[in-house]
């Protein structure tokens, strides 16, 4: 007797990477187009994001993807001690869902609709600091630090430095 099987395809989803030789609209974007379009959603201060040849569009913009991720939707600002909402599993700084939470009570992502607090998770918590996101928020910070303090153009073969053993 066969068994039936069904394939399905996880990845149809999710958008194929460029590389950084395909003419595409973001690569082909300056690097005054990456940090406007980084602040335009009401966010504080410039960019960590380096600018010029520090680093190539392509870099900029997955750079500006995950620093997207990395946002609090309601300060607009990158992470500060991220939690994560145990009812919709939603994430912000720690200051701003216990601000939010002092005058509502559902999760304040439009559509979402979900009670802040469900009994009997995390002992009670509405909410639950988030370590995984504080670490991919640290060294996304300390990555673009280092691609600021690399030399100009430093991918290029002409610029590397060989390797030791």
């Amino acid at each position: 007797m066969k068994r039936a099987t069904t394939s399905i395809n996880f990845a149809q989803n999710i958008p194929k990477h460029s590389t950084i030789s395909e003419p595409t609209n973001a690569t082909n974007a300056t690097s005054a187009d990456m940090n406007a379009s980084e602040n335009e959603d009401g966010g504080d201060g410039p960019s960590i994001i380096p600018s010029g040849a520090k680093a190539t569009n392509g870099m900029r913009q997955s750079l500006s993807q995950l620093q997207q991720l990395l946002t609090c939707p309601l300060c607009k600002k990158m992470f500060k001690k991220p939690t994560t909402l145990s009812s919709c599993a939603h994430s912000f700084c720690v200051e701003c869902i216990d601000d939010h939470c002092r005058d509502a009570w559902v999760c304040p992502v439009e559509g979402c609709g979900m009670p802040m607090s469900v009994v009997g998770g995390h002992k009670g918590s509405y909410r639950k600091i988030n370590p995984q996101l504080l670490q991919i928020c640290s060294s996304f910070e300390q990555i673009c630090h280092a691609l600021g303090q690399s030399p100009d153009s430093w991918w290029k073969p002409d610029n590397m430095v060989p390797a030791t053993r």
